[in-house]
């Protein structure tokens, strides 16, 4: 079952094809998996662990027809129905509401992809439709995500790297029903937190990481993922939690140096800038390398994060950095599933993230220990 349900999410037309054609999705949801039984889904395409995806849909994201289920089905069963979660969420008041918050946010998101679902939707009939032509991918469209409001089999947004909305606002700007709140201040009353954000996309802290792993540094189970959901909540944290707040600004600004006399400053004054890193749910602090880069006959300064950043230490050790290994910051509290950031190619991590992947850098050397490093020094070429 998992691999049509792979086939489905694929946003692969040939795939999505063999899966959907002659209304076998609207079986499948009425009757099970006895629909399916006689496809072949022995295909590369359908095993779901390794996925091809475009330049743009990695930065910007993409759609998912099995994310958009999972949240999709819940929101039309549970949330959307009398004597519901949105009732109960829309009522309740004081701590009746910290216990079923878990549940107020799952129909909140539910909400938002059953609103933006003709959007995405529309983003999957057209890699059908460059296939198949429009014709048989509106057919695909009513087979499947359409059926979002009727059943919940909606196309929900995966965030990219560049853009966490999982949309391209360049094609379809945004409805301003689904946008959250940001809160930047000026610095007009203190010029050192210019642009510093006080509110990023509607929430002002995240649960980040709870310190009742024990001492050896692991990936959480999913029974402990599971029992996250009923306690992570910043608004009301619990002894074992750390929340991440919000802080530091977009990365585009630094306090101004002014002019005197002799026109501007020739040397910068501020040597650090914290900037708020919505993929890493933290700030970073950037500082000040003494490099300078010339950029179409403009003098930049560059910064930097240190390069010690993603090493687990005493005090970044209460935000997971560095489990299971240096080298990553794990996001599987505030995602709900294993996800992690790191450097572009692991650099200043542990070599032993290098060595389940294969990666060839433009020279057409492949990243190693060996090759990256020099006694334990990263190669500066």
């Amino acid at each position: 079952m998992m691999r049509w349900v792979n086939g489905l999410n694929s946003l692969d037309p040939v795939a999505m094809n063999t899966v959907a054609s002659g209304g076998k999705v609207l079986t499948f949801l009425a009757t099970g998996p006895q629909a399916i039984a006689d496809l072949d889904l022995s295909g590369f395409v359908y095993n779901g662990l390794f996925v091809t995806r475009t330049v743009s849909q990695w930065a910007l994201g993409y759609p998912s027809l099995l994310a958009g289920l999972g949240l999709g089905s819940e929101f039309i069963s549970s949330c959307n129905v009398t004597n519901g979660w949105n009732s109960q969420c829309a009522s309740c008041e004081g701590d009746a509401c910290l216990d079923i918050w878990y549940e107020c946010k799952q129909c909140a998101l539910g909400a938002s992809v059953v609103a933006i679902n003709n959007v995405t939707c529309g983003v999957i009939e057209e890699i059908y439709a460059a296939e198949y032509g429009a014709e048989e991918a509106a057919t695909f469209r009513d087979n499947t995500c359409n059926l979002c409001e009727a059943f919940g089999l909606c196309a929900a947004p995966l965030p990219g790297i560049a853009e966490d909305s999982g949309l391209d606002y360049s094609k379809t700007p945004p409805s301003a029903d689904n946008l959250e709140t940001y809160i930047q201040v000026t610095g007009c009353k203190d010029d050192s937190k210019i642009l510093e954000y006080e509110e990023f996309n509607g929430f002002t802290s995240t649960p980040l990481w709870v310190s009742t792993l024990g001492e050896e540094r692991r990936n959480p189970t999913l029974v402990e993922i599971i029992a996250f959901n009923d306690y992570g909540n910043c608004a009301k944290p619990t002894a074992n939690l750390t929340c991440s707040a919000v802080k530091g600004n977009d990365a585009t600004s630094i306090k101004p140096g002014g002019a005197g006399m002799t026109g501007f400053e020739d040397t910068l004054t501020q040597t650090l800038s914290d900037m708020f890193l919505n993929e890493g749910k933290q700030n970073v602090t950037l500082y000040l390398t003494g490099q300078e880069v010339d950029h179409e006959g403009i003098t930049l300064h560059r910064f930097s994060p240190p390069n010690d950043l993603l090493v687990n230490s005493q005090f970044n050790n209460a935000k997971g950095t560095g489990w299971p290994v240096d080298g990553v910051q794990p996001l599987v509290f505030s995602t709900g599933f294993l996800a992690y950031v790191s450097y572009p190619i692991y650099i200043y991590g542990n070599t032993t993230l290098l060595d389940a992947v294969e990666i060839t850098m433009s020279d057409g050397v492949v990243a190693s220990g060996d090759s990256m490093y020099d006694l334990g020094d990263l190669k500066q070429e």
